[in-house]
């Protein structure tokens, strides 16, 4: 086999590996399967090499045809959420953000992508907005709380406050485990 054929082979077995990342990643974010609309691409597709290449195409197609397809948006903003592509995740995730602002599980998506990039002031901005919507989110406030330490100078105190409303509304969770590691890291 020359060595394009070998790029092509290693090329789709990483996107069978990255669809089924996305797909196990759902399930632990939400815990349940992705909702799925008849006319709408399913994250569930039948995962062969051939079938990542063309999901991808599918839902690139389905987002171009139209804008506020939010499903489509949001399966192909998690598809590169899963593989690490940070940027395309956020032009996506914003996407779907302006289609549906009231949602706190896209914002912290969207923070989530911000985070990766190292831009930790948009992150704070809408860690706030997911905040606001779901205020009793140990996640967000933990995501908050390290964006807020991260800072360039860092905003220790705020972060601190952040992570102990975590261990405060979550005492047993290992979301309040990690709280407890970075308020020691903290020096506090």
């Amino acid at each position: 086999m020359n060595t394009l054929g070998k790029r092509i082979v290693v090329f789709l077995m990483v996107w069978v590996l990255l669809v089924m990342t996305l797909i196990q990643l759902y399930d632990n974010v939400t815990g349940k399967g992705m909702p799925v609309k008849q006319a709408t691409p399913s994250a569930d597709a039948a995962v062969t090499p051939d079938a990542g290449v063309t999901r991808l195409a599918e839902l690139q197609t389905c987002v171009a045809a139209d804008p506020k397809n939010l499903q489509c948006t949001l399966v192909l903003a998690d598809l590169y959420y899963g593989a690490g592509q940070w940027p395309q995740a956020q032009v996506n995730y914003e996407s779907a953000v302006k289609l549906d602002p009231h949602n706190a599980s896209v914002l912290l998506k969207l923070a989530g992508t911000y985070i990766y990039q190292n831009d930790f002031p948009p992150a704070i901005t809408t860690l706030r907005d997911a905040i606001a919507l779901r205020p009793d989110s140990p996640e967000i406030h933990l995501l908050l709380g390290l964006s807020l330490s991260k800072l360039n100078p860092p905003k220790m105190d705020e972060a601190v406050s952040e992570w102990q409303q975590v261990i405060k509304l979550a005492p047993d969770s290992a979301w309040a485990t990690q709280a407890q590691q970075y308020i020691r890291e903290a020096g506090r």
